[in-house]
């Protein structure tokens, strides 16, 4: 196998070649990408944003159909055995966490029959799997990009539920992957990374592009390396005048992360980050490079950087670790079996937090076990609703960022052992029938017939799989021509001699073909439970006679009357018409109650909570509230009231009435829309926007359940067009039955008001002498001083910017500046000139609901500092002075005036694209801020033109 150590690395790096014009490169493996993948995945439970359990039928081919149930996808997983490094394609992996399959077939001119049934479990390894790209994504307010995951930009499909048969995993896989673009945008998104742009380091990142590459061994499947590989990020650090180039040939690209090993056996490394040879002088080696400090990873991840070479460009070796705001639900994934205890802890570094611990079940909230404390206690096997039931864990406190929320997930099982498939059938024309055991202790497991007489009689054999490791063979011995009985069952018993734990299988063995069409020809494990009619055909007129393999009782008439306490998986109803016809159906015994929900809607209702109107800003909310009313049922004599489920309700989406065009959301984590984007939206969650009625986030009231089949959701409606505009509501059931509120003429209106356009007269900036420096410039002919305020050798001016709309001040709730922090002037062009004004801004923006209150804010801008640097001057003051700091949501220009500041021009840097600053500080700030209702305001805030007498003295703001 290929080795790639460090000392390699190092001597490949010192021969250069490897920037491409980029100012930094960082890149992280494999197991890192996986690591904020599930950080991402189990984020997504505390707010409703994860993909809800569901169920689908699938046709594969002409004669068999699939039907899965309660699917629940585990987090997705990335390989790079397919990276070719010129583009940014992975391979996905979604393991199946719970839900069954079942497999039946329809060939035409026969009777349909069940061809197996399977419980699924994650340590069964069935899993999804796609192609999809990482992808770079801008946020809504250019403030950041992301490194994405989007599920729904996957193709090639497949599943492995599917078996050997290329056709059926290609089908499932597809069909499952519809089912996942059937969810809200949000839902299907995941974010690896995040580059933040609003800092003014000259290493802080101004864009990026990505590919992803393959470790050396990572695409060789006999290699333990096998999917290895690593996501490159190019960067554009603000120093660099334009992007760089991306590799033209991979096979050259050296592989930047090292497989050293540490003294235990663990990676060393895995993460490196590459900043280019002519922008080492920017670089601290004691300090975090902006680059670095600007990547926000899930949970409040970071890179330790644990050494640092210089073999031409700066090299960084590191590890992506916890911090101090790091929090983890341990254990993260877990698995406990009915009536067994489970206890968690919230993990931060030993900090201890006040928690408080909740637990729901996914599959039936009122079917939760116990939490006590820190402590689950799942329910018994006998309340069960399925045989793997997904329990959320969450813990909520309070932390310097504010209120939290971490979750685990736990798997409860009704027992250790798990068979595949639990049920499958065989006729003369099959071959051997392939099993699958799993045990939750992971021990060898014992394998047998069930003898069916004293004398040890069995149907088969039960051969090793040469294809599964584990796995086994079951293969009938074929009826002869005298076989009796019709129908036999031979059983599979599977034992974990660690605990003692078994489950059993069921091989139905069929002596001869069906003609009759028994109804229903499969009842699965959810209505098994359940006294069952079964019929014929309306065509076989002639009376039937019916008998039962296995347990249960059935009448004259094919009324079958399960066991109360069923010991097999299943038992086979059958339909004979005088010794010549017959006709088959399974019955899966239910071994715990069955699963109940809803059966009709009874009412909707849409309602805003506030007033129905926004500001066409693409920031300001309009507060809907979508509830739903089920009908109370009976079922099996017992009057049930069952809302609908909350993972059914998270799939609710607002629907354009006019086209019935399902309106988009806004974007995970975004607080509004791009500007310009003309459209309505919606969003998961509050921003810190007034509403237009002047609510506050602290103004919503608290969401309440009144009746026993009420359930709602809330959603936040943004427009950034104006208008008037309907909608409906529609959400997906388990079953993927779409359900909507226009059939019951629940409609919601809304209007969108176009926002006031400021003028520059709407603007106020007000100045304040804040310090005064050097003494005064003189007035040559009288010898007395000028103006005291105005000719200043050396003073700060503090110039407060505020905004009017119909005579009501209006605060601004964020600032970034657009471009350089500042700006500079020269009294004039002289070379010798020394008289010398720049800017610089301080801003303290409104606080987030449910985040603790930023301190203001200082754009520093690290060019300016390298300027002065540059003519060895050292009186750049970029602080805010004690007393004088803004109030939230106001914006301070500081004007500097300095009377020895050495002149530079760019062509002194001798073309050094790091060193000709004139070209973005000698133009106006550009600084775009959002006010309190959501509006945007783009402004241009800098000296006037150079003919104005005394223009370094002075501001002049302009609206862009």
């Amino acid at each position: 196998m290929k080795t790639h150590s460090k000392s390699e690395l190092l001597k490949r790096l010192a021969e250069g070649n490897v920037m491409f014009d980029w100012g930094a490169i960082v890149a992280f493996d494999r197991g890192q990408i996986n690591r904020m993948l599930r950080e991402e995945y189990l984020s997504a439970f505390s707010n409703h944003s994860y993909l809800a359990p569901f169920s689908i039928e699938v046709d594969i081919g002409d004669d068999e159909r699939a039907t899965l149930s309660n699917i629940v996808l585990g987090a997705p997983q990335v390989s790079f055995e397919n990276a070719t490094f010129t583009n940014r394609s992975v391979t996905v992996r979604l393991n199946i966490l719970a839900g069954t399959y079942a497999s039946t077939i329809h060939v035409p001119g026969s009777p349909p029959f069940l061809r197996q049934s399977v419980p699924l479990r994650e340590d069964l390894g069935m899993a999804l799997e796609m192609t999809a790209d990482l992808e770079v994504r801008a946020g809504n307010r250019g403030d950041r990009s992301m490194v994405t995951l989007d599920l729904s930009s996957g193709t090639r499909f497949s599943c492995n539920l599917g078996g050997a048969s290329g056709d059926a995993r290609v089908a499932i896989g597809e069909a499952l992957g519809k089912r996942i673009k059937a969810h809200p945008t949000y839902r299907q998104l995941y974010t690896c990374a995040t580059l933040g742009f609003n800092d003014y380091g000259v290493l802080t990142p101004r864009n990026f592009s990505l590919l992803t590459q393959p470790a050396p061994e990572g695409r060789n499947p006999r290699s333990t390396k096998y999917g290895d590989g690593a996501l490159v990020l190019f960067c554009q650090l603000r120093i660099n005048m334009r992007p760089g180039r991306l590799p033209g040939n991979p096979d050259q690209y050296p592989y930047l992360i090292p497989d050293d090993l540490t003294a235990q056996g663990t990676a060393a490394y895995n993460t490196t980050t590459l900043i280019a040879e002519n922008l080492r002088r920017f670089v601290s080696r004691d300090e975090t490079p902006d680059v670095l400090r600007q990547l926000r990873l899930p949970n409040a991840y970071q890179v330790d950087m644990a050494e640092r070479e210089d073999p031409l460009d700066h090299v960084i070796f590191g590890s992506v670790e916890p911090s101090a705001q790091s929090y983890f639900v341990e254990p993260m994934q877990g698995a406990v079996l009915a009536g067994e205890r489970q206890p968690y802890v919230l993990d931060n570094e030993g900090q201890t937090v006040d928690v408080k611990w909740t637990a729901i079940n996914m599959n039936s909230e009122a079917h939760t076990g116990a939490m006590v404390g820190a402590t689950y206690q799942a329910p018994l096997a006998e309340t069960f609703r399925r045989d793997q039931q997904l329990v959320r864990v969450s813990a909520s406190f309070d932390s310097a960022e504010g209120p939290q929320t971490r979750t685990g997930l736990l798997v409860e099982s009704r027992r250790a052992v798990n068979i595949l498939p639990r049920v499958a059938t065989w006729g003369t024309l099959i071959g051997p029938v392939e099993l699958q055991a799993s045990s939750l202790s992971g021990a060898e497991l014992i394998w047998e017939l069930t003898p069916i007489d004293e004398e040890g009689s069995v149907y088969g054999e039960l051969l090793p799989d040469p294809k599964q490791p584990g796995g086994r063979l079951f293969k009938p011995y074929e009826p002869g021509e005298e076989y009796l009985p019709e129908v036999r069952l031979q059983h599979i018993r599977v034992t974990d001699p660690s605990t003692g734990s078994t489950d059993i299988a069921t091989v139905v063995i069929f002596a001869y073909r069906q003609v009759l069409n028994v109804m229903p020809f499969h009842v699965p494990v959810f209505n098994g439970a359940e006294p069952i009619a079964f019929r014929l055909r309306p065509d076989d007129h002639e009376e039937a006679t019916w008998k039962v393999f296995g347990e249960g009782d059935v009448d004259d008439d094919g009324h079958y009357t399960p066991p109360s306490h069923p010991t097999a998986p299943v038992s086979v109803i059958m339909a004979d018409i005088d010794d010549r016809y017959t006709g088959y159906a399974i019955v899966e015994h239910a071994y715990q109650n069955p699963p109940i929900t809803w059966r009709e809607i009874k009412k909707w209702e849409i309602k805003v909570l506030g007033a129905p109107v926004c500001l066409a800003n693409g920031m300001q909310q309009i507060l809907v509230e979508v509830a739903v009313e089920t009908d109370e049922f009976d079922f099996g004599g017992i009057k049930y009231k069952i809302p609908v489920s909350d993972d059914e309700m998270s799939t609710m989406k607002l629907v354009y009435r006019a086209t019935n065009a399902e309106v988009q959301d806004v974007g995970k984590g975004e607080e509004g829309l791009p500007s310009g984007v003309n459209m309505w939206a919606t969003n998961a969650v509050i921003n810190r926007f007034d509403r237009y009625d002047g609510a506050k986030a602290s103004d919503d009231p608290p969401a309440v359940r009144s009746e026993e089949t009420r359930n709602s959701v809330r959603f936040y409606l943004q427009s950034g067009i104006a208008g008037v505009e309907e909608f409906y509501a529609m959400f997906t059931a388990e079953d993927g039955t779409p359900w909507k509120s226009k059939d019951k003429a629940a409609f919601l209106e809304t209007t969108a008001v176009q926002p006031v356009r400021p003028g520059s007269g709407d603007y106020k900036l007000t100045r304040e002498r804040v310090f005064n420096g050097k003494g005064y410039i003189f007035d040559p002919g009288t010898g007395a001083p000028k103006d005291e305020f105005t000719y200043m050798r050396d003073s700060i001016d503090y110039w407060t910017l505020s905004y009017e709309e119909k005579l009501e001040t209006i605060k601004f709730a964020t600032c970034e500046p657009e471009g350089a922090a500042t700006s500079i002037r020269w009294e004039s062009d002289q070379v010798k000139e020394k008289r010398f004004s720049y800017l610089g801004c301080i801003f303290k923006e409104l606080p987030v609901p449910n985040k603790p209150e930023k301190p203001h804010k200082f754009y520093k801008e690290q060019m300016l500092t390298d300027l002065a640097a540059a003519v060895n001057y050292n009186g750049i003051k970029q602080e805010v002075i004690e007393g004088k700091e803004p109030g939230p949501g106001e914006l301070i220009i500081m004007l500097h005036r300095l009377a020895d500041m050495p002149y530079w021009y760019d062509g002194r840097a001798n073309g050094d694209e790091t060193r000709m600053h004139r070209i973005t500080l000698d133009q106006p700030m550009m600084l775009v801020l959002y006010d309190m209702r959501g509006t945007r305001h783009r402004l241009r805030i800098g000296f006037p033109e150079r003919t104005v007498e005394d223009s370094r003295n002075q501001l002049i703001l302009s609206v862009q």
